[in-house]
């Protein structure tokens, strides 16, 4: 056996339904770095004269894509009274307000904030929100377009399979900065191959113009040969297949797509 690599890959639909059923498991999220003292994780009083109620989405976060440097900001319209504590996640890991996340409740819109994103804020946000009476929770994608060339390693995956995502455009994501570098929507994944099998890895990439892909191996870019066959798809999809995997293969594969923007 030889090891190309492990797919750790998040999943976030997962993550939400535990969240909500397991108790046990929520807590122990809940009270991670519980020393921090966050305001909006205390329970507040009930506003006089209104409707006691469990939190309610009025609102969900949108998936934004944005170019490294920018600021992200996720808004949740929930409705509660007592008003709800508020616990943020990115990628299934608990978020404390600091100079780089802001969060925020007011007027019954649930914020957060990210200063500066960088390629490795990518990833999935998860807003749970809960008082005596219930709970619910909701997620946003956010993708980072590197404002130099684009490389597959650096940029994270889009999934397809989350019921809560808007068509706001093509792809499903609030584009705050049009640009026309190359992005990606999909990245290889990572898998472990037996040495003498076939392996394959697919990509999915846009630009204006179509980008041109390039396909290393630990750095050594490959060509079209025998053993190692690129394949160009419709819809900007990009393959690498290793007809006979051997111990050299064995690594970091990296796709990096270029055109005249970035």
């Amino acid at each position: 056996m030889i090891l190309v690599g492990r797919d750790e890959s998040f999943r976030i639909d997962t993550f939400e339904y535990r969240l909500l059923r397991e108790i046990e498991y929520r807590q122990t999220l809940i009270r991670q770095y519980s020393g921090q003292n966050e305001i909006w994780e205390q329970q507040r009083p009930a506003v006089p004269n209104e409707p006691i109620t469990a939190p309610q989405l009025k609102q969900k976060p949108r998936n934004s894509k944005l170019i490294e440097g920018k600021d992200a900001t996720f808004q949740v319209q929930v409705i509660s009274n007592p008003p709800p504590k508020l616990y943020w996640f990115k990628n299934g890991q608990k978020i404390c307000s600091s100079q780089r996340y802001r969060i925020n409740y007011e007027n019954g819109i649930a914020s957060l904030r990210i200063i500066d994103v960088q390629p490795e804020d990518a990833g999935y946000y998860t807003l749970f929100a809960e008082n005596n009476l219930g709970h619910v929770v909701c997620s946003a994608h956010l993708v980072i377009e590197a404002s130099e060339t684009t490389q597959a390693k650096y940029t994270s995956v889009k999934r397809k399979d989350i019921s809560e995502y808007e068509a706001l455009d093509e792809d499903g994501y609030e584009e705050s900065n049009k640009s026309m570098k190359p992005h990606f929507y999909k990245i290889p994944a990572n898998i472990e191959v037996t040495e003498g099998k076939m392996a394959r890895f697919d990509c999915r990439v846009g630009g204006r113009p179509p980008p041109d892909v390039s396909w290393y191996i630990n750095g050594r870019k490959l060509v079209d040969d025998h053993n190692y066959k690129l394949i160009v798809n419709e819809g900007g999809v990009h393959s690498l297949m290793i007809k006979v995997v051997s111990r050299e293969d064995a690594g970091t594969i990296t796709c990096i797509a270029k055109n005249r923007n970035g």
